[in-house]
């Protein structure tokens, strides 16, 4: 079972090595997913602040934590509504223009990890954290909710 695993995360991790030397052009904003796990019929989109699909593959930002979205996760609403915030500011910044690079590793959910430069070399993550949008990980606290 976990060479089962571990060959689905080198898999995953081999997908998204082929696509970071793809750039994204500068266009429209990036859709919403259709779902916080599916990209519908879009292949690539924004489904949460930290999760995304790039040309079909699934990815998430490294080194950063986002508020959730779906009612069954995120723990008050305000959490909610904090995710819908930064997932839209995710869908512009990366509609400017983004490079994935992978991280080679993947989340305890087994979304591969990445880290994604926007167009003019600004780091995602690290804009997202310098709005107050995100928090850095590890961390032990739901700041959204103790507020």
């Amino acid at each position: 079972m976990r060479m089962q695993r571990q060959a689905v995360r080198g898999a995953a991790a081999a997908v998204l090595l082929l696509i970071h030397v793809l750039p994204s052009a500068a266009g429209p904003i990036l859709p919403a997913c259709e779902s916080d796990t599916r990209p519908g019929r879009t292949p690539s989109c924004v489904s949460t602040g930290d999760r995304g699909w790039f040309q079909g593959s699934r990815w998430r930002l490294k080194d950063m934590e986002a508020p959730e979205i779906n009612r069954r996760r995120a723990m008050c609403r305000a959490e909610q509504i904090a995710g819908i915030k930064v997932r839209d500011r995710l869908r512009v910044l990366l509609s400017r223009g983004y490079t994935v690079f992978p991280a080679a590793k993947t989340d305890p959910d087994g979304w591969p990890l990445v880290r994604i430069q926007l167009s003019d070399g600004r780091d995602v993550s690290s804009q997202l954290m310098s709005e107050d949008l995100v928090q850095a990980v590890p961390n032990n606290t739901n700041r959204w909710c103790d507020r």
